[in-house]
């Protein structure tokens, strides 16, 4: 069954965010300040080796709150969440491993 979107979500494919307002390069500074602006807390990632959702998420750690960001993929009746980490680490190259990691999970379940 094909994936229903939601077409405001904003999404990377390739290494280009493609966002209400336009695009930006994935790993550029508009990316960095896109990721940290608090309204910004979903995309989609498309890429040639899978796909998820990624999702900001506030966690309490010691004194502080931070936000971290989470890969999380339906398949079938199971849902698969891996963590992305926080957004100064959210290159082209840890999408792409992590959209790697959940399509092996998925293709070669335990």
């Amino acid at each position: 069954m094909p994936r229903t979107e939601n077409k405001s979500t904003p999404k990377v494919i390739g290494d280009t965010l493609y966002h209400e307002s336009g695009g930006l390069t994935v790993g550029s500074p508009e990316w960095w300040a896109w990721l940290n602006h608090q309204e910004n807390k979903i995309f989609y990632v498309e890429l040639s080796v899978g796909s998820f959702t990624a999702r900001k998420e506030r966690r309490r750690s010691g004194d502080h709150n931070r936000t971290y960001w989470y890969a999380y993929r339906n398949h079938g009746q199971k849902l698969y969440k891996c963590y992305l980490g926080v957004s100064e680490r959210l290159t082209l190259t840890r999408l792409t491993e992590v959209a790697r990691q959940i399509t092996e999970k998925i293709e070669k379940p335990l």
